[in-house]
Parts: C-alpha cells; structure tokens; sequence
C-alpha cells in the first residue's frame, strides 16, 4: 500500500511531476501551491494522521522563509513527521548546477546557459529522503 505524503511547491509542475513519479511507493494526497493555504490546512492534515510526510519542493532548505514556515506549522501539529526537502547539497551532489545562495532566475536556481537537470532527478532524491517512513 502507498504511503500517503502531501507535496508543498510554487511550481505546479513540480506538483504534477511529483504527483506521478513518487508513485508507487508513495501516493500524493494533495499539492499545495500556497503558503497561506498550508500553514492553515496542512496542520489539521497531518495531525489527524491522513499524512506521513511532507515534501517540499522547488524551494532549497535553508534558502526561503515561506517553505520553513510551512514546514514549522506541520512539524508543530505533529511532531516527527517525516519532512523531504532538498538542500543545495543535495542537488549539487547530484551534478545539478546552481547559483549562488539566494540567488534565482525565472527559470529558478540554475544558472543561465547551464544544462537543464534530468526531471529525473528529483523523485529519485526525494525518494530516498522518504526512506523508512
């Protein structure tokens, strides 16, 4: 059976990809573009047990305010919840190119004229962060 994880993004694509490719381990029950909509929903969600885990993606750890929030409110309602984020570590320990902290394009974090990463990539260094749960 699919272990059931709720998706945090500002890129619905990202939503859609995860949606599919973390399947079929894992079952995304929900993806939530806004922050305002998580820190008030995602709470009851994962309190009441519908969830396991959190994963949140496009934003690096450490490096946005709004996905630490968000990630504060879940972990807050039901502490110990497994949280997937990825950090600039491990993307860079993946071959994937980035600028410089804080810096983004609106193509996101990777440089101009740099290779675009596998899509790939993603579900697999989430997956592995999953691991266990």
């Amino acid at each position: 059976m699919a272990i059931p994880v709720v998706v945090y993004t500002n890129m619905a694509l990202a939503g859609n990809n995860l949606t599919n490719s973390l399947q079929p381990e894992y079952e995304v029950i929900k993806v939530v573009l806004d922050k305002a909509e998580a820190v008030a929903d995602l709470p009851a969600l994962f309190s009441s047990g519908a969830a396991k885990a959190l994963v949140v993606a496009g934003l690096l750890a450490g490096e946005d305010a709004d996905a630490d929030e968000v990630e504060a409110a879940v972990t807050a309602a039901q502490p110990g919840v497994r949280v997937a984020r990825l950090s600039r570590a491990d993307l860079e320990g993946a071959g994937i190119q980035l600028l410089p902290p804080g810096a983004s394009t609106e193509k996101g974090f990777v440089p101009e004229g740099a290779p675009r990463p596998d899509p790939a990539i993603f579900p697999r260094l989430f997956k592995a962060k999953l691991v266990g749960i």
